[in-house]
């Protein structure tokens, strides 16, 4: 179980790094090579009238450049996590999702469920997250929605609900299953490594209801 657990992680991880390498390359690398060329534009023009719209070009993809950047490494370590808590967070994430993906995203979060644990909050906001994208992909534009609620004994309860096409929960055991359940097989794996529980609700044409319960821990 170990190693099927350090192989799903392996997995998870190597996604991660190919996701935010593809963003690297296809983003911000053309972005920088625009720059680039409209650069070698302003240098070669000797137009004084043409100059400025090409200056302007340039500080525009520069500004997008760095929003992107920020965008990322807010991605990757969200301040509002470590400042406010998962509730919060959970509500910052609905608003990228909403931005980036035109995914309508509703929240309804009890603050006195925050995980009292460092690793199970950031476990969790990472959990969601990845969910989230699993619904802008594959849920047809589907609204979702997010629930957080302390359940007893000391428990965190979070619910991501889409009614999109749904799918066959059984086909996540499936030897021949493809790279889109890896991130719920490693969802899966952690939350019952935190000694938590882990239920899909789901079937053609009937939605995806996905419902993780962890211990909130003790704080840390």
């Amino acid at each position: 179980k170990l190693r099927r657990l350090s192989a799903q992680l392996s997995l998870a991880e190597e996604a991660e790094r190919r996701r935010i390498a593809e963003m690297l390359h296809e983003d911000l690398q053309q972005l920088l090579v625009a720059a680039r060329m409209q650069l070698g534009a302003l240098c070669r023009t000797q137009d004084t009238a043409r100059r400025e719209p090409i200056a302007r070009e340039i500080a525009d993809l520069l500004e997008r450049s760095f929003q992107l950047t920020r965008s990322l490494s807010v991605e990757l370590a969200a301040p509002v996590l470590y400042e406010h808590g998962l509730a919060a967070a959970l509500e910052w994430l609905s608003a990228e999702t909403r931005k980036n993906y035109n995914v309508e995203v509703t929240v309804e979060a009890d603050f006195s469920a925050n995980p009292k644990a460092a690793d199970v909050r950031i476990f969790l906001f990472r959990a969601v997250r990845e969910l989230l994208l699993n619904s802008a992909k594959h849920a047809g534009g589907s609204a979702v929605h997010i629930t957080m609620q302390h359940r007893r004994p000391d428990k965190v309860r979070i619910i991501v609900a889409d009614d999109g096409p749904g799918f066959d929960p059984n086909s996540l055991d499936d030897k021949r299953t493809g790279s889109q359940t890896v991130g719920l097989l490693n969802i899966r794996e952690r939350v019952t490594s935190f000694g938590g529980e882990f239920h899909i609700k789901s079937g053609p044409k009937r939605g995806t209801r996905i419902t993780l319960s962890l211990p909130r821990g003790s704080d840390t």
